[in-house]
């Protein structure tokens, strides 16, 4: 049984922290490894942890813009050439052209949470979408008399909150939007973006039978959670935006167990074969509202926890085995190196 370390940073208000601590959850079920989950902002923590564990594999939940430290290692080394393990980092800003060309300068392998991908690269996988929970099927039955339209998001560009404003009018007569429009720590840690988006959606509001009700909390996943199952759809129109990883969000619109709607933007790319299709370029808003979650159930199933814990015992296993071909040969002289200095 194979000791893996899972790392994260310490908890702030974005995505790529819960996506880690989600992952962390689903692990620590593993009979297969012994996963241990910490939380580091610098490699002095990191450090700590691995001697107290020792870890065979170190899985990171990175990120450049939150693990900046990992790059800054001594020697203008990274930090993974420090350590004698398997280093694994996620890609979170994954696409096809990256992977294939991502290199093991920082990391011996690599981890896309993107199931559309080709794995050409020979040290890079992919796994599914984690769903934070597998929904109860009764809420996703549910039919509201004057239909919610939620959604939410921090307040990075392309979003498409004005949107979803301008659909809904076009569509219904009678509706309530409910947006949540929270502050980024990392790109909107004052809200002023969250602010001037809400006031731009406000201001496209014409018809009086609509209510909008925009607020700028940060919820905690319980609290988003029940945010999206009280809504009758949850709709996500974001821009194109190629070159990018897949978005969240939908992970906890799956979740909630509530339709679907989305943009045909590349972000929602592992959601295209959805049948019928929750593509808003595809079906009206009203339509998609009235399939259900018909053409989302499968999904429950190829997410879950269980299956995500699965992937990753598969990956931690294959690279063991695959770890005289890794550039462990190359880091072990530099960790010898710098222990001894």
């Amino acid at each position: 049984m194979a000791k893996v370390l899972y790392v994260n940073h310490r908890q702030q208000q974005c995505g790529v922290f819960e996506f880690g601590s989600g992952i962390a959850n689903a692990l620590i079920d593993s009979i297969q490894h012994e996963f241990s989950y910490c939380e580091c902002d610098s490699f002095e923590e990191l450090k700590t942890n691995y001697n107290n564990i020792h870890p065979d594999v170190i899985i990171y939940n990175y990120h450049p813009t939150t693990m900046p430290w990992i790059r800054s290692g001594r020697f203008n080394l990274p930090v993974t050439f420090m350590l004698r393990a398997i280093h694994i980092g996620t890609i979170h800003e994954v696409y096809q052209q990256l992977a294939d060309d991502v290199t093991d300068e920082i990391f011996d392998f690599h981890i896309g949470p993107d199931p559309t991908m080709n794995l050409i690269n020979p040290i890079v996988f992919k796994t599914g979408r984690l769903l934070p929970i597998i929904p109860d099927m009764k809420s996703a039955r549910r039919v509201d008399k004057i239909p919610i339209i939620g959604s939410f998001g921090f307040a990075t560009g392309g979003k498409g909150f004005d949107k979803i404003v301008k659909l809904v009018q076009q569509e219904f007569d009678e509706a309530v939007i409910k947006l949540n429009i929270s502050f980024a720590k990392f790109g909107d840690e004052t809200g002023e973006n969250a602010r001037k988006i809400a006031q731009e959606c406000r201001a496209l509001l014409y018809k009086k039978s609509i209510q909008l009700i925009i607020d700028h909390r940060y919820l905690e996943k319980h609290d988003l959670l029940h945010f999206l199952s009280s809504n009758s759809i949850n709709v996500f129109l974001y821009d194109n935006m190629e070159e990018r990883g897949i978005s969240s969000a939908t992970d906890w619109a799956l979740a909630s167990g509530r339709p679907l709607a989305i943009s045909r933007s590349r972000l929602f790319r592992h959601l295209y074969n959805c049948r019928p299709s929750v593509c808003v370029e595809d079906s009206s808003l009203q339509s998609i509202l009235e399939n259900g979650t018909e053409s989302l159930e499968f999904l429950y199933r190829l997410w879950s926890p269980e299956s995500i814990l699965a992937e990753y015992e598969k990956i931690v296993s294959t690279v063991l085995t695959r770890k005289s071909k890794s550039r462990s040969g190359k880091r072990r002289p530099i960790f010898f190196y710098l222990t001894r200095s």
